[in-house]
């Protein structure tokens, strides 16, 4: 192989590079060393650290509880209760005393798995206070480029035909951001800092064929705006882009844009203006974002004009009706990417007019926002029910008291009523005895003067005519009559004595039993309504102290759930993977041979003109330090090798003075005029090849290279 050899007459030279810029992700193995360290990141935070400030706030529920003096026996079931995520309050709602009088029965659950569900949002790493905007549209609608406009920065986001979407993106803006910063979640959960041109790692996938979005779940990006301030902006990918999966995370691009609509407030719906009004391909996707707020924008409109773009808005704006509720549109709309305005808007609003509607019809309703609601509204629900069931209670006793009165009364009336038919009905027995008595004397009586006259009678005719033995038959006749009726009276007064000491005494016990037991008994009736009035008081009184148990713990348990939350993202930092976006100095990765640092340097483009303050260009620094693989890169794209440092020497001049054949032949073989041109000495004059290799030890070398 010669050296020196002259140029074939008739071949084109190609177009020689002054300034190279080239991602760094394109190397496999830079990005590979990323990967490593993303996959190895360990979290600064973990569900304990929400728990630890959750139990310390319960804690003064329990406190709380000891004290109340509502419900003794709540209380001491409380008192000593130290487990458990939830605290006292769901341990005691558990309990069959209380959970009886619970509407929801399954409460306890319902908190737990509410409470859950708050950890498993936190954990998911977004930011809650932001309005969600989903960024949505089919394949090549400039979804990227639009938003790195929109944003004011055009580089922000790699545009192009592999896009970064393919992982979730989130973009936050906030006019207090300082700079941009980029942060992703790996598959573990961790949160971690990634340099802010790892974008185009995911973007260059193909290339290098290292895939990064296989290691990310998502990618959360902060930049500074005053204008889009609170606005988080959600990039997907084009949903009919293709229907197989992506190799980096096993879903389809659907797929990806789906999950994303669960998660926002206001859809940008994107269309590329050349597909013009034929839209219905995309209406069964725009279908799933049904109830919320839509902007519907035709991309690209620079390459219709103004006319042609406001006719292709008003024909959408009478075709969505057929398909959506217009309520849910806030705007049709056509944006010139290109110079990045609106260039006709069916209502008539500009950017400001447009974000303040979006900010005014948004909910800004985040899942971990409506997870902590969710736990608020199942409080004031059970509150509210308690709150109207000891209102019915309290209408009840009221109405009770009455019945109670009224009973009273006719308890009292019945019982003097009762006590009044027992005094007469002595009394009638009295006067019945009384008359008896009377009968028993007057007939005793007769009986007596019976006996006195005949005996009389007898006297008389024993004295006088003691002949009228007749008579005296007839009156000791009578006088035996007398006796036998004598002894039937005895009979009479001895049945009469035991019919009033026992069957009149018992006949009246029998009776008073009778009106003291009767069915319809006010007494009981009244007993009745006093038990019941006991009941609902005690009812009312446990009812009052849940609900003051309950109004209580909301507070609490809601104060401990945002502080565990407050606590969790204090403690939350990304991992740091010791990855700066710093450029590297390309002489100092040349001296240091630092190949990796070497290829960071060109991040943001490498002018080969510059020189340092030995006077060598980045190529001829190269040459000079023998560092092949450098060298390489700079051929491989394509830089002039015969440009001249400070020193006068071109790449090939470089290698022959420090006599790398190697660095020779590869030079000559990308360029062979280098052969040609003469390295310039301090003093203004030239120096050949030739005269190069006679002044160095190379010349041996170079005379058998010319056989």
């Amino acid at each position: 192989m010669s050296l020196i050899h002259k140029p074939q007459a008739g071949v084109a030279q190609p177009v020689r590079k002054q300034v190279i810029q080239k991602s760094i992700y394109e190397n496999p193995s830079v990005t590979l060393d990323l990967i490593a360290k993303i996959c190895a990141a360990q979290p600064s935070n973990s569900q304990e650290d929400f728990y630890s400030r959750y139990r310390s706030v319960t804690y003064r529920l329990k406190d709380s509880t000891k004290q109340s003096k509502n419900n003794s026996s709540w209380n001491d079931s409380t008192a000593n209760d130290n487990n458990s995520s939830s605290g006292s309050l769901i341990r005691l709602l558990r309990k069959s005393e209380i959970a009886s009088l619970l509407f929801n029965r399954n409460f306890s659950k319902d908190y737990q798995e509410s409470l859950n569900e708050v950890v498993q949002l936190l954990e998911k790493r977004q930011s809650t206070n932001y309005i969600h905007v989903v960024l949505a549209g089919g394949f090549s609608s400039g979804k990227s480029s639009f938003l790195n406009r929109l944003v004011k920065n055009a580089n922000l986001l790699p545009t192009g035909t592999q896009p970064i979407s393919v992982v979730k993106t989130y973009l936050y803006c906030n006019a207090k951001n300082k700079k941009v910063t980029v942060e992703g979640v790996n598959l573990k959960n961790v949160l971690v800092k990634l340099p802010t041109n790892v974008l185009q790692a995911i973007q260059h996938a193909n290339s290098s064929n290292v895939h990064l979005a296989s290691v990310l779940e998502k990618l959360l990006i902060q930049i500074k705006s005053s204008e889009l301030d609170g606005l988080c902006f959600i990039d997907t990918p084009g949903y009919n882009n293709s229907i197989s999966t992506n190799v980096s995370n096993g879903k389809t691009d659907k797929d990806t844009a789906t999950e994303a609509f669960a998660e926002g407030d206001v859809l940008f719906w994107l269309i590329d203006i050349d597909k013009g009004t034929a839209i219905s391909d995309d209406i069964e996707m725009l279908a799933q974002f049904k109830g919320k707020p839509k902007v519907i924008i035709f991309n690209k409109a620079d390459k219709k004009g103004y006319q042609e773009s406001k006719k292709i808005v008003e024909e959408a704006y009478h075709l969505l009706p057929k398909y959506f509720d217009m309520n849910e549109i806030i705007d049709i709309l056509a944006f010139s990417s290109l110079d990045n305005k609106i260039l006709f808007s069916r209502h008539h609003t500009g950017l400001p007019g447009l974000l303040s509607d979006i900010r005014k019809r948004s909910h800004k309703s985040s899942p971990l926002n409506r997870a902590k609601q969710n736990i608020h509204n199942l409080f004031q629900t059970e509150i509210r029910e308690q709150e109207e069931k000891i209102m019915q209670i309290s209408d009840r006793i009221r109405l009770l008291k009455g019945e109670k009165d009224t009973a009273y009364r006719n308890q009292n009336r019945h019982q003097s009523d009762n006590e009044g038919l027992i005094d007469y009905l002595k009394d009638v027995i009295k006067v019945q005895n009384t008359f008896l008595d009377n009968v028993v004397e007057v007939f005793n009586e007769l009986c007596g003067e019976t006996y006195w006259y005949s005996d009389k009678i007898i006297n008389i005719n024993n004295s006088k005519w003691n002949t009228h033995d007749e008579i005296n038959e007839k009156c000791s006749n009578l006088r035996a009559a007398t006796n036998e009726r004598e002894k039937k009276i005895d009979s009479i007064l001895q049945n009469t004595s035991y019919y009033k000491d026992r069957i009149l005494d018992n006949f009246v016990k029998n009776i008073v039993h009778a009106l003291n037991q009767g069915s319809s008994k006010p007494s009981d009736y009244y007993q009745q309504l006093k038990e019941l009035d006991n009941t609902l008081q005690q009812e009312r009184q446990q009812r009052e102290a849940l609900k003051e148990l309950l109004v209580r713990a909301s507070k609490v348990y809601e104060a401990a759930i945002d502080a565990g939350i407050k606590y969790y993202l204090q403690k939350q930092s990304s991992t740091s993977l010791c990855i700066t976006d710093k450029v590297v100095n390309i002489f100092d990765a040349i001296e240091q041979r630092d190949f990796n640092g070497f290829l960071c340097s060109f991040q943001d483009g490498v002018d080969l003109s510059i020189c340092n303050k030995q006077g060598f260009t980045p190529l001829t620094y190269a040459v000079h330090h023998g560092n092949v693989a450098m060298v390489k890169f700079f051929l491989d794209h394509n830089a002039d090798c015969a440009g001249l440092d400070k020193r006068g020497c071109n790449a090939l001049h470089t290698a022959i003075q420090v006599g790398s054949k190697h660095i020779c032949e590869m030079l000559l073989q990308h360029n062979s005029m280098l052969c040609t041109i003469p390295a310039r000495l301090p003093n203004g004059q030239t120096q050949s090849i030739q005269d190069l290799l006679n002044q160095s030890n190379f010349t041996q070398w170079a005379q058998q290279a010319l056989v």
